[in-house]
């Protein structure tokens, strides 16, 4: 597990495959969480302006993003919920079958 990041601006955690959770992330602008496998959930972003989760496969939802410019969810398999993103500007949704 990773200790609380309260002022970690962007964070790159890709191929964390036993990663199964992220701590808060309050001023978080920019998440790389790419190819952690067993990530199951996502902290509040409300700061999140660019958010890539490719090949989460345990992913099931993404929390309110107001702020997010930049969406690239792929082969998220069990994703099944995106909410509040109405600032999206750029959204890929590919192989997410929820």
């Amino acid at each position: 597990a990773l200790p609380d990041l309260p002022h970690c601006t962007a964070l790159y955690c890709s191929y964390c495959e036993a990663l199964t959770a992220l701590p808060n992330l309050p001023l978080c602008t920019t998440l790389d969480c790419s190819n952690c496998k067993d990530l199951r959930a996502l902290p509040d972003l409300p700061l999140c302006t660019s958010l890539y989760c490719k090949d989460c496969r345990a992913l099931n939802a993404l929390p309110n993003l107001p702020l997010c410019i930049d969406l690239d969810c792929e082969d998220c398999s069990s994703l099944t919920a995106i909410l509040n993103i109405p600032e999206c500007r750029s959204l890929t949704i590919i192989g997410c079958s929820g």
